[in-house]
């Protein structure tokens, strides 16, 4: 007979669970001690609050008076910079005389709209520097096109127009030529002829003489020492005007011509002059 020594221990999870203890307040509501004491201010501590307020706002007043009337604060000197030294010498001439008074007191923005009026100048920056020096740059408005009109005047890249001009073959700037006189959708064409501007290489601009905006959302452009118009519609522009130059010689048994047609992509469409049909 085999006699198992070893008690047998089954495993009773519920003997061991104990009872959750639950954590309540009493019903009552708990009472907070709140501090008794106050700050009390007397008559005597008001009055020396309102003295000491009285006193500094007087004192800022009479420093604030003495600095706007004071000699050595009123403006004496004005340095004007600019890069083009006709624009420099009309702003200093403009300046000149004015009594621009103290430099705590003079309205920067006012001179600068004064400034700023001038067709040339495209932006002013005023600087003080103390005590009695206003130190004016300017920069200008360059020049980046010629537009015929009824005249030629210059415009700037965001076509404020500046002076007028006397038309010069190949000149360093774009002309802008309009059948109308740009008297409609003057606007959208000129946006036109920056884009196509502005996307060719720094090489094809050097060669650009002319833009002709005639016809609406087509622009038409003659090189410079040549007669021939290239119509290159609204868009590629580069990348039609390099296609033209690549085939220009094998052109050349047709030339003089009127107009090469680039706006298909991969044809070259071209009208010969009516001088050769001429000969």
């Amino acid at each position: 007979m085999v006699v198992n020594l070893n008690p047998v221990f089954k495993y009773q999870p519920e003997h061991f669970h104990t009872k959750s203890l639950h954590f309540r307040r009493k019903d009552k509501k708990t009472k907070t001690k709140k501090i008794k004491g106050k700050i009390k201010l007397g008559y005597k501590n008001i009055i020396l609050s309102f003295l000491f307020i009285s006193i500094l706002f007087v004192a800022f007043q009479q420093v604030f008076l003495f600095l706007i009337s004071w000699e050595k604060l009123s403006i004496d000197r004005i340095v004007v910079s600019c890069s083009n030294p006709q624009i420099q010498a009309d702003s200093q001439q403009f300046l000149q005389g004015k009594i621009l008074g103290n430099i705590l007191l003079i309205n920067i923005n006012r001179l600068r709209q004064a400034l700023e009026s001038h067709r040339r100048v495209k932006e002013v920056q005023i600087r003080r520097i103390f005590p009695a020096t206003l130190k004016i740059k300017i920069e200008e408005r360059v020049p980046a096109a010629v537009i015929k009109k009824q005249s030629a005047f210059l415009v700037d890249r965001q076509g404020v127009q500046l002076d007028p001009v006397v038309l010069t073959p190949n000149s360093s700037i774009p002309l802008f030529i309009d059948d109308g006189n740009f008297q409609l959708h003057a606007q959208e064409k000129q946006d036109l002829a920056w884009k196509c501007m502005e996307s060719l290489t720094p090489a094809q601009k050097e060669t650009i003489d002319t833009l002709d905006l005639s016809d609406y959302n087509n622009v038409k452009v003659k090189l410079k020492s040549s007669l021939t118009w290239l119509k290159l519609g609204e868009n590629r522009f580069s990348e039609k005007i390099q296609a033209y130059q690549t085939e220009r010689s094998y052109l050349k048994p047709y030339e003089p011509l009127e107009y090469v047609d680039l706006r298909i992509t991969g044809r070259l469409i071209i009208k010969p002059s009516p001088r050769k049909e001429a000969k």
